[in-house]
């Protein structure tokens, strides 16, 4: 996609094929590689005086397309008698020869220090310098911390990073909100869906630093005004992480688009989505740790080549969430935080009032005061705190004394409890995870919801989709988590396992389903098609697929009726547009795009987890492409276009959905009116 990618990889490259010709007493010019395209084809010229010439002496004449000098690689590779080699996921081209490879478009990386605005700014933070490294034209800067907190407070910006000589280390993955993931004794019946959708392996907690950001740019040019997109992990309100998955690494995105990518690590579940106002807390934690992080980012991003003034938020699942409520943060729109918004498999938030979150931090309280882990703590710590405790005081009478303890005790124990009591505590009394209706943080209408837009959302851009199967099973997912999703593998249930009779049971099975009636009962019902019917239904509407790929089509009518509300909302010159991911990735047979699976896809991070493409890479990188490149132009322009591609932004009146595959689309809700007719179950 970049035209100037082979200008960070020149010298390399120069110098690698330089240092071996010589030895072959060969003139060559300094060579770098357009890696955005396929450089078995071609290499980049850098300069125009070239000389290159062959084995015995003929000149290799170079070929110009658009301005830029071209050489034919395979060219080269005959005349020098090497073999070219291209990995398309690390960017690496390496020439090799009868001794192995002599020469690699790849460098050595190197340190990189960034100095941070500090007093330049608008929030607050902190003056200072940070240092994370350049590899390969990517510039990565981990664990930047943005918040310092105490437990149930919002957090304030951080006062001060390293200096000029000493800079801030930013190198590794920094640490996380403590959630149910991190705790000893958790377990998970589905963790074999980390197979779908890999993990990280050095996810850890650590309440106290767990507010952290990651920053991936091809640029430390703090002129180069390049749009922004900041990722908010999904896990809900309660899990995960901006390092949970592999395929959350920025780097990717961020060297294949001309896009600075950000990921955010803020408070989760208890500690930052329940309400302790009542008692001596305060609101809206983990929404106000996201805000407070895109403050960051408009002071401090232009350091890293973005745009301060162009900034796209992007969730997807609980992150989708996450995003929903910050497009409802009045206080983010009145400072003009970000522009656009990706909604990926997750839209939608709800916020409750703060009487509702009164009565159940006092509910909380009085369980706490009745809790023997307090009870203790008032015997320990009584004295201290003004109580009348000695040695001699009864376990009656330390009741009598937790059960009469103020609010205000009450809270600053929980300020302190170790976190698994406290998950624990909380969790035994049903304490709720959710933001809180203020006008500040959260609006007052209190949802963006399907109703619509509530009046802070409605200025913003959107991009909002979903993927074919989400979480529906169905397809080679069932083998992973078995058919019934307990946990238990299925390796009969793999699409590369099933034969032509087996599919064709389970596909006249799928026919035979249940409705809801009248009165809200699940009733047997037939879809109307036969087989055959369907089956050429099917094609027409999805070519290329596998029939069978329809047993795990979540839904057959895509037309959206809350996008087309949200469409009549939005302000301005603001649009909304969906998208519904559609390929079929090929491991174990085929397996239908699943819930989070699109993200790999939109950051270009599908070589995180080779075997899932092997066996069709050329298409899983074609449909790669055209994501990322749709996302990084939705975050340049706030239109998803491509090249040769353009779509249609929803209306009022008229849904339009972008369908990204090998053969992308943007289509009317009844391309498929067909396959409806025939496939939309009725009751028998």
């Amino acid at each position: 996609m970049k035209h100037n990618h082979f200008i960070r990889t020149c010298t390399a490259l120069a110098l690698s094929i330089v240092m071996f010709v010589m030895l072959m007493n060969l003139p060559i010019s300094a060579l770098a590689i357009d890696a955005e395209e396929d450089p078995t084809v071609s290499v980049t010229i850098d300069g125009e005086d070239v000389e290159l010439k062959d084995a015995s002496g003929s000149e290799l004449d170079p070929v110009i397309i658009d301005g830029s000098i071209y050489l034919p690689i395979r060219a080269i590779a005959e005349a020098l008698g090497l073999d070219v080699h291209w990995d398309r996921g690390s960017r690496e081209v390496q020439l090799t020869g009868s001794n192995g490879t002599v020469a690699s478009a790849t460098k050595a990386a190197v340190p990189s220090v960034v100095h941070l605005n500090g007093a330049r700014g608008k929030f607050g933070f902190g003056e200072g310098y940070i240092m994370g490294y350049e590899d390969n034209g990517v510039y990565t800067f981990k664990n930047i911390p943005y918040g310092e907190h105490e437990r149930f407070m919002r957090a304030t910006p951080v006062k001060q990073y390293g200096t000029q000589t000493a800079p801030l280390v930013c190198l590794n993955n920094g640490p996380v909100s403590p959630q149910e993931n991190t705790l000893t004794e958790y377990q998970n019946w589905a963790a074999a869906a980390a197979f779908m959708t890999p993990s990280d392996s050095d996810m850890f907690s650590t309440e106290a630093d767990c507010l952290n950001l990651n920053v991936w740019t091809d640029t430390l040019n703090a002129n180069a005004k390049k749009p922004v997109l900041v990722f908010m992990h999904g896990g809900g309100y309660q899990n995960g992480s901006a390092i949970e998955l592999k395929m959350y690494d920025g780097s990717y995105f961020a060297d294949y688009t001309d896009v600075v990518f950000v990921s955010v690590n803020a408070r989760l579940n208890y500690l930052g989505y329940m309400d302790l106002t009542a008692i001596g807390g305060q609101s809206n934690l983990g929404l106000s740790d996201m805000v407070l992080s895109l403050e960051w980012v408009k002071d401090n991003i232009a350091q890293f080549g973005g745009d301060p003034n162009n900034v796209t938020i992007m969730g997807q699942s609980g992150g989708g969430t996450k995003v929903s409520s910050l497009s409802s943060s009045p206080k983010a729109l009145n400072e003009d935080l970000f522009q656009k918004v990706v909604i990926a498999s997750g839209f939608g938030a709800s916020a409750r009032t703060p009487e509702a979150w009164a009565e159940d931090a006092h509910t909380l309280a009085d369980a706490t005061r009745a809790s023997t882990d307090f009870i203790d703590y008032i015997r320990v710590n009584g004295s201290s705190l003004g109580m009348n405790v000695s040695g001699s005081t009864t376990m009656d009478q330390l009741a009598k004394l937790a059960a009469d303890a103020s609010d205000k005790t009450v809270f600053e124990y929980l300020q302190q409890l170790e976190y698994s009591h406290l998950f624990a505590l909380c969790g035994e009394n049903g304490m709720d995870m959710a933001p809180t209706i203020d006008g500040v943080y959260f609006d007052n209408a209190g949802s963006l919801t399907a109703d619509g837009l509530n009046e802070t959302a409605r200025h913003y851009t959107y991009l909002i989709g979903s993927n074919w199967a989400e979480m529906g099973g169905g397809n080679s997912a069932d083998a992973v988590l078995g058919a019934n999703w307990d946990g238990t593998g299925a390796p009969q249930s793999a699409v590369s396992n099933l034969t032509a009779a087996q599919v064709n049971e389970r596909m006249e099975a799928w026919r035979k389903t249940t409705v809801l009636n009248a009165d809200g009962q699940r009733v047997p019902a037939t879809r109307p098609g036969s087989l055959e019917e369907i089956r050429v239904a099917f094609t027409a509407a999805y070519p290329g697929h596998d029939f069978y790929d329809l047993h795990s089509l979540g839904t057959l009518d895509l037309n959206n009726e809350t996008y087309k509300t949200m469409a009549s909302l939005v302000e301005g010159d603001n649009k909304v547009y969906h998208y519904f991911g559609t390929y079929t990735m090929p491991y174990f047979g085929g397996m239908t795009m699943i819930h989070t699976a699109d993200v790999a896809y939109f950051f270009h991070s599908i070589s995180t987890s080779p075997y899932m493409i092997h066996g069709d890479e050329a298409n899983a990188w074609k449909v790669a492409d055209a994501m990322a490149t749709s996302l990084a132009n939705f975050c340049t322009t706030g239109d998803p276009s491509i090249s040769g591609f353009r779509v249609q932004p929803v209306t009022a009146d008229q849904d339009h959905i972008i369908l990204y595959d090998v053969n992308n689309r943007c289509v009317t809700p009844d391309f498929n009116a067909q396959l409806q007719e025939l496939a939309t179950p009725v009751a028998d």
